[in-house]
């Protein structure tokens, strides 16, 4: 679902000669980013692991907390239709 509405936003504010590149573009922050983002969280939990196990078991019982919250959203939305 989300794919196509980024999708249908790029190719509309980009020139027609230039949709390629903008979906290239796009692309190549995308991947870049997740690329980034693991090499942070990789250094992030080899220093703290150093230092204290229930940090990094903290981090991940923390990362459930949005899950459960947009599985609460989806459900009681579903629920309104």
């Amino acid at each position: 679902m989300r794919a196509a509405s980024k999708d249908a936003l790029i190719s509309s504010y980009s020139e027609k000669s230039k949709a390629g590149k903008s979906f290239g573009f796009h692309k190549m922050m995308d991947v870049s980013g997740e690329m980034i983002g693991s090499i942070i969280i990789v250094a992030v939990f080899f220093f703290s692991s150093m230092q204290n196990e229930l940090l990094i078991r903290s981090v991940f019982a923390w990362t459930l907390l949005p899950g459960l919250v947009g599985v609460l959203i989806v459900l009681f939305l579903l629920r309104m239709l």
